[in-house]
């Protein structure tokens, strides 16, 4: 469909919503040359869920909770080397 811009500017809120209903372009033209085209936009495509996107894809290799190569001295060892830092970091 073409129509003048003089037209276009008077029913453009039609045109746009014509154009979404029935899916077909429309060319805008000025004194009887094409200067726009009027089309629809792609169908969207339903985006990802936010959440759970990821289920299923991951792996618990051994236990999570307990580390057996981290015994009761080892712990203690770290926490001491580590205590100032580990202070300041509960201060901020």
């Amino acid at each position: 469909m073409e129509i003048p811009a003089g037209k276009f500017k008077a029913k453009w809120l039609q045109l746009i919503d014509r154009v979404a209903r029935r899916r077909e372009p429309i060319v805008i033209t000025k004194r009887g040359k094409p200067v726009a085209k009027l089309v629809p936009l792609d169908e969207p495509r339903p985006s990802a869920p936010l959440f759970g996107y990821m289920a299923g894809t991951a792996e618990i290799r051994g236990d999570i909770v307990r580390t057996p190569h981290l015994n009761g001295a080892v712990i203690v060892h770290l926490f001491f080397k580590y205590r100032k830092t580990l202070m300041f970091a509960f201060l901020k």
